[in-house]
């Protein structure tokens, strides 16, 4: 099992990286943290922060608590029923833009 950024920073840090707008910079920020924290610690201590991280509670996705779309991009199965939507919305943008240009076509033969 994988573990989100978030969760491993609740657990470990303590803190709550992802609690407003997501930011990457934040992520990158959090993810140095961990590093320079974690680095020289053997694997028996690696083992048993990750043994603790999977006791530990599911701390919700920031998908899941915000909105299913970010930037466009659906990141959670709710989300899919607005990508369904923004395909219908899409292929009527292309149709009309080829009506369009298809008229200004005979437009410019008639003249």
């Amino acid at each position: 099992r994988h573990f989100s950024l978030r969760h491993v920073c609740v657990n470990l840090l303590d803190e709550d990286i992802q609690s407003g707008v997501h930011d990457p910079v934040v992520d990158a920020r959090y993810s140095l943290v961990l590093f320079h924290k974690y680095r020289n610690s053997s694997v028996t201590q690696l083992r048993i922060l990750r043994d603790g991280l999977h006791r530990a509670p599911v701390t919700p996705s920031f998908s899941s608590e915000k909105t299913p779309v970010v930037d466009g991009v659906c990141v959670s199965a709710a989300g899919y029923r607005y990508k369904r939507a923004a395909r219908n919305i899409w292929r009527w943008y292309v149709a009309r833009k080829k009506l369009i240009l298809s008229q200004w076509q005979v437009e410019e033969e008639e003249s």
